[in-house]
C-alpha cells in the first residue's frame, strides 16, 4: 500500500496501456477491502475515467465487486 492515492501515482508515472481493476474502486473509490484511499479526491478518481475506456469485465459479480480491464484512448 503506497497511501491515498496510489492508483493516481502509478497511473501518472507508469502511464500503463491496460489496468486490470476492481469497479469498486473506479465507480467509488473504495480501497482494497474497504481499506486504504485509492485516490486523494473526487477529481483524481474521474481522471482515469477520462483517459480509459472499460475494454472488458472480467467476472459478473454485483457491479462493485466486478473487476474490469480499461484500456488508455489515443487520441
Amino acid at each position: 500500500m503506497r497511501g491515498p492515492g496510489r492508483y493516481t501515482d502509478i497511473e501518472a508515472a507508469e502511464r500503463p496501456d491496460w489496468i486490470a481493476i476492481g469497479n469498486g474502486v473506479l465507480a467509488a473509490g473504495a480501497g482494497f477491502g474497504g481499506h486504504g484511499a485509492p485516490f486523494r479526491s473526487v477529481v483524481e478518481r474521474a481522471s482515469p475515467a477520462a483517459r480509459y475506456e472499460v475494454a472488458t469485465r472480467i467476472d459478473q459479480a454485483p457491479r462493485d465487486r466486478s473487476r474490469v480491464v480499461p484500456r488508455r484512448v489515443r487520441s
